[in-house]
Order: C-alpha cells, then structure tokens, then sequence
C-alpha cells in the first residue's frame, strides 16, 4: 500500500513551490546583473589598463605577446572580449559583455549545481545568496576575467558531480572531458578545479567497487591535466619580467608566510577565509558564515561525502598552490571558490533550521535571519557599483576648458585620458602627461612647476590609492602656490580613498608662487614597504 494521497498532494504542491521560488529567485539574479552592466559604471583603473591591451593589439598579437601594464588575462577571455569589441565596437558595453555572458551562465549554473548537491528548499536559499551576492553581480559587469572563473568552477562541479553517479553514461564523459579541456583556457584557476574535481573522482573511484577507475574516468582526467598544464604553462610564460615582478610584489601578502616564524603566521589561512567571507557572504556577520559552512561540510559528508569532497578538494589545492607561492590567496583571485562555500553554508543551515523548528521556530523565520549576511551586503553594495568614476571628470573637463588652456594628468591618471580623452574631445596627444616617480613625492612637484605663471591650468585627479599619499601632496602644493578656481568633485565608494577630482587653478600669483618651492613644500610621511609594494605598473616597450 503506497503513500497516503494527501501526502503525495502536499509532496507535489512543495516541488511546484520550490520550482517557483527558484524561477523568482533566478529572474531576481537576472534583473540585478542587468541593472549592474545597464548602470555603465565608468572603467577603473585595471579595466582602464587591460582595455589598453586589448583595443591596441591584433587577436594574434593579443593571444602571442604578453600582456602589460601590470595585467594577466587567460587567452579565452581576451579573445571574447576582442571579437565583442569587432562586433559591438569599443564602448565600455561592448567592452564587458563577455563577463556578462559569463556571468548569467553562471546563475543557471548554480541552480543545477545546487540542485545536484543540496535539496529542495535549501538548493533555493543557497541559490539566492549567489543570485544577490555583491561580488557575483559586480564581476559580471566588469572588464576582468572572475566571472569567467566563476563559471567554469561551476561547471566542472557540475560535471564532477554527474561522474560521480552510479554507472555515468559514455556521453557523460565526453561532455565533461571536452568541456574541461575547453575551460582551463577561460580561466586562469580552472587548474586548481580541474586538479581538485579529478582527485576527488579518482578518490572515489578506488573507494567504491569494484575499486578501480574506468577507462572512461582515467581518459578524461588525462585530457583534464593535458589541457591545464598546456593553460598554465602559457599563463605563467605570457608575462615578461618586469610584469611577473610587479605582479608578484602586488600580490605579495596574498601568500602564506611559511616558513611560519611568527604565532600569527599559523593563524593565516583563518584570516584570509575571514576577510573573504566579508566581502562574498557578508561583512557583518563572517563568523556566522564560517561557522555555517564548516558544519556544512561535516553534513554533507554524512549525507554523501563525494559530494563534500568534490567541493573542498579544490579549495585544497588552492591553498597548497599558495603555499608554493604559485598563486595569490585572496578576494577576487579565489572567487571561483565561493560557489562551493556557499554551497556548503547552506547545508549547513539547512541543520541549523531543523534544529530551531524543534524549539518551534518557524522554518522561514529561521531561514531569514541565516540569510541576514548577503541581505545587508547586498544593501550596502546594490547597483550600480561605481568604483572609479573616471566617465564624469572627463566630461566636465570637455565642457569647461578653453583652447589655451593647460592640463596636467598625473602618472596615475593617464590610462583614464587615452580612454575617456578622445571620447569626450580631449586629444591625448595634445597633452604631456606626468611620469611615476613612486617614492619621490617632490618629483611629482617639479612637474607641477612646468606650469608656473599660467592662469589657467586643469589637473585631474583620476585614481585614488590613499597608500602614496601622492594626491593630497600634489593638491596640497597646487593650493599653496596657485588658487583653485574651480572643479568637480566625484566621491568614492572606499570610505579610505581620496575623492577624484577635476580642478581648475591660477598659478599666475607671483605671492603665491613665492611661498613654496617642490624641493622645500612639508610632504606628508609615506611607509616605504607600501610605496615598493606598490610599485609602478611596468610600461609598454
């Protein structure tokens, strides 16, 4: 005798629930990605540089030669943003279009992904935390290479966990050998996933009879390692010297300090996961998710622990490739590792909220509250987000200058003037713009002091890393010797950058002229260890 009928009523009337709540929660991801790449933020200052590559080169060119100014890109990316910008021109729009490609293969990623690994309500609540997470939305408008990774990482765990299944179709493999393969050429990580996915395969291969892999299993890893080595000799090749310097002095603190010579130093690992999770799942609460997600994967062990094992073993070649100081540890370089924590934290409160009903807590109330961390990160960081407002300095400059006027853009402004100049009138031939002279704030002055005793003198102040302190010396020396007369002021989301600027100043006053000098103007004090790991980006030769 089978089911009561009103049980199977009631079971049928929750699947067509959850299916709804997936759909609305899915049109929801879709609507802020949108609203995020529509909102046309201006391009920052590493958007900024690798546009610089890719509008200024061939697609061969662009796929052969390394890339400067400081970037690294895997060649899948650059070849879609480089046939977008074919097709749709040059546009920050068309710039972009491929993160937001990615991105929305991305959302419809994670619910089948969720589907496989979670079930019923929980698939859906985790489901929203990726749909309405801050960096998800955000990297899917931007001209970097995260979404992509984020992506590909879904897929493989996708396709990871469909091989896992008892007597996987022939098809099965294929599709995840070519895809695979096809993947560690869109994402420069994709080899910790491949890496992590295949382990974890092969593990349970062995583990469960008859104990031994398939042909099928062992050829499609083979082609997986294949394709990512091949991935990762070219991503670690592209760069020249001066570019794998300044990378590697940018990220520095990105990796483990072993060997550990300070009591802190073991607590590391914890520290990253700590600030990654302020800024994926929540700032205000990372504890919570930590906690969450840990329990999490104890419980998905116990349910099925391939499927918890197909999520961590990435995370752990991640961090073993840090270790090796290989590969940066930190915010949007392990993006592609969110997915699986979230994934897991939601397991976790799938517990949590059982536990809570025994106390007669309502399900969804407890459910509410676990989700209390992405709701006020998303709050805090809806679209549109803004980061460098570049777009409006420009525009105002276009507007207010006259032909005889002067302008100084400093070293850090430049990739913003051969974007945005000749878009708003501003020929960037036509201007001398001011070298990096990192360390050596009076440089910056005597560079100023080309343009004494001219009346009218336009300086923009395009980025805003507070660490160099370069902004408030050069502006601090204008206002002593010159008199502002007008400009515009564009704020900062980081509450610890400078505000940009364009501003118009009279540097015709011979008073004012005469109360300083580059080489006797106060400076301000500068920490030499952040001045050399902020270094100039290498030039192009």
């Amino acid at each position: 005798m089978g089911p009561p009928l009103d049980t199977l009523n009631g079971n049928a009337r929750n699947a067509r629930l959850i299916r709804l709540a997936m759909g609305v929660v899915l049109l929801g991801g879709l609507a802020v990605r949108l609203w995020e790449y529509f909102g046309n933020a201006s391009l920052w200052v590493d958007e900024l540089a690798l546009s610089e590559n890719i509008l200024h080169r061939s697609l061969p060119e662009l796929l052969v030669r390394g890339l400067t100014l400081g970037q690294s890109a895997p060649p899948g990316f650059l070849a879609a943003v480089k046939i977008s910008t074919f097709l749709f021109g040059t546009s920050e729009l068309a710039l972009r279009l491929p993160s937001l490609f990615f991105t929305l293969a991305a959302l419809a990623l994670f619910a089948g992904v969720a589907r496989r690994y979670l079930s019923g309500w929980t698939a859906v609540f985790a489901t929203g935390l990726f749909a309405f997470g801050f960096p998800f939305v955000h990297y899917g408008s931007e001209l970097k290479q995260y979404a992509g990774d984020v992506a590909v990482a879904l897929l493989l765990l996708w396709l990871g966990f469909d091989l896992s299944r008892k007597a996987p179709p022939r098809r099965a493999y294929v599709r995840a050998a070519v895809a695979g393969a096809i993947g560690a050429w869109f994402s420069m990580p994709s080899a910790f996933m491949l890496a992590g996915v295949g382990a974890a395969l092969l593990v349970h291969s062995l583990w469960v009879p008859p104990r031994r892999p398939s042909r099928a299993l062992l050829v499609t890893v083979a082609l997986w390692a294949v394709s990512a080595a091949a991935s990762g000799l070219w991503n670690i090749t592209r760069p020249d010297p001066a570019t794998r310097a300044f990378l590697y002095a940018y990220w520095g603190e990105s990796f483990p300090p072993i060997p550990f010579r300070r009591r802190g130093d073991v607590l590391w690992p914890v520290n990253q996961l700590f600030l990654f999770y302020r800024w994926t799942m929540g700032y205000r609460l990372p504890l919570l998710c930590a906690l969450l997600t840990l329990f999490g994967f104890v419980m998905l062990w116990r349910r099925r622990w391939i499927s918890a094992l197909l999520l961590a073993a990435p995370i752990v070649f991640t961090v073993a490739c840090s270790a090796a100081r290989l590969y940066p540890f930190k915010s949007r370089l392990i993006l592609f590792l969110a997915p699986a924590l979230m994934i897991a934290a939601a397991e976790g409160a799938r517990w949590i909220v059982r536990g809570l009903a025994r106390l007669r807590i309502p399900k969804p109330l407890a459910a509410a509250f676990l989700a209390l961390p992405a709701f006020f990160a998303f709050v805090d960081n809806h679209p549109v987000f803004r980061r460098q407002e570049n777009r409006p300095l420009f525009q105002y400059l276009a507007k207010r200058r006259r032909p005889d006027d002067a302008i100084f853009i400093p070293y850090d402004t430049i990739r913003a003037l051969r974007y945005y100049g000749p878009r708003t009138g501003l020929d960037p031939a036509s201007v001398t713009p001011g070298q990096c002279h990192r360390g050596d704030l009076s440089a910056y002055l005597r560079e100023i002091d080309r343009y004494r005793g001219r009346p009218r003198v336009w300086v923009v102040f395009a980025q805003t890393v507070p660490d160099t302190m370069e902004q408030p010396a050069m502006r601090g020396y204008l206002q002593t010797i010159g008199r502002r007369r007008e400009g515009l002021t564009v704020p900062t989301l980081d509450s610890t950058a400078f505000d940009m600027r364009t501003e118009l100043y009279d540097l015709s006053d011979p008073a004012r002229l005469a109360a300083s000098t580059a080489d006797s103007y106060p400076l301000p004090a500068v920490n030499a260890e952040t001045v050399r790991r902020l270094s100039c980006w290498p030039e192009p030769r």
